[in-house]
């Protein structure tokens, strides 16, 4: 019963910031989120039974958004993130889960210290591009498949787009609503998929409209400037939280 209960009291908070990082497209939180089930299970298997989780909330969130997404950048994003989907099951025997978080945390890192730098001057609206968002999205395909922490790289390239919010949204869903699915393909020949972890993972199903329909209120209620001063500060922290437990593990 213990066991239970300690269980749920680290992996059902985990799979409600899951779902708000879905339905608010603040896909850092899955940075914080890992974390509480890696306390009770190890990293190969938080991986298989938050999978089918991330697959039905992307279905939820794809239908929500189906209208408002960028379908120029998701012509060369979707295609690069797939490339770095295949990187990751080709290499995920040949690095240490360490330095991949650390490597994400300094990139979250910088990324927000350059934001907060030029927050009191004009802040530019960047253009797309088409090397720049193929670069982050191969980053994060890796990531995402290794460590389900493919939010941080692919806000690098999103976030200075400054696209209205739930276009923003949609684009960022749309995105990982094709790569996951890929991702399941390879995950099953890695024995991740099993019916153990799946039986986990319809545990905690219940907790999935938790979060997702509590990440739609935030995109719906508030402010464009708000929005993504949130989505700035949760890298900014996710990241720092990265760094801190990382660092000294790696040097």
């Amino acid at each position: 019963m213990d066991s239970t209960f300690n269980f749920i009291l680290c992996t059902a908070p985990a799979i409600i910031l899951f779902g708000i990082a879905k339905g608010a497209a603040i896909g850092s939180l899955a940075l914080i989120a890992i974390p509480l089930m890696l306390l009770v299970m190890p990293l190969p298997q938080v991986l298989a039974v938050c999978l089918p989780l991330l697959i039905i909330m992307d279905w939820i969130a794809f239908y929500k958004y189906r209208k408002n997404f960028s379908k120029k950048n998701l012509k060369f994003m979707i295609p690069a993130g797939l490339l770095g989907t295949i990187i990751g099951y080709y290499t995920f025997s040949f690095f240490e889960e360490k330095h991949l978080k650390l490597i994400i945390g300094f990139i979250g890192l910088f990324f927000t210290l350059n934001y907060y730098v030029k927050i009191n001057k004009n802040i530019i609206k960047k253009d797309p591009s088409t090397i720049k968002g193929s670069f982050w999205s191969v980053a994060s395909g890796f990531a995402g498949f290794c460590a389900h922490s493919g939010g941080t790289p692919i806000s690098v390239y999103l976030v200075p787009l400054r696209l209205e919010k739930t276009k923003y949204v949609g684009t960022r869903i749309t995105y990982f609503f094709f790569l996951n699915i890929f991702k399941l393909i390879f995950y099953i020949p890695l024995n991740f998929i099993n019916f153990e972890n799946l039986k986990l993972s319809l545990m905690l199903s219940p907790f999935i409209p938790i979060g997702i329909f509590s990440g739609f209120w935030i995109v719906k209620n508030i402010s464009q400037k708000t929005f993504y001063n949130i989505v700035y500060i949760v890298i900014f922290l996710s990241s720092l939280k990265l760094i801190y437990e990382n660092f000294f593990k790696v040097f």
